[in-house]
């Protein structure tokens, strides 16, 4: 028994540190997806922004157009 342990010992290092890398490795993808999602909100919110000002912006200078009429 224990020489097929010390054997294999190797193999089974091997392979828990090609489990922890590619854990390690969909981590670091998640954070990365989650950042970006997380600045697509940003920018969205900010357009949402510069359009509703822009708009405020048009509606008084129509106000005003039509008033100078």
């Amino acid at each position: 028994m224990m020489s097929i342990f010390s054997k294999l010992w190797g193999f089974f290092a091997g392979l828990c540190l090609m489990c922890f890398y590619a854990i390690y490795n969909l981590l670091r993808l998640a954070k990365t997806c989650k950042k970006g999602q997380i600045e697509i909100l940003k920018r969205n919110t900010y357009e949402k922004k510069i359009d509703e000002s822009y708009r405020k912006d048009d509606d008084e200078f129509f106000k005003e157009f039509n008033r100078r009429k």
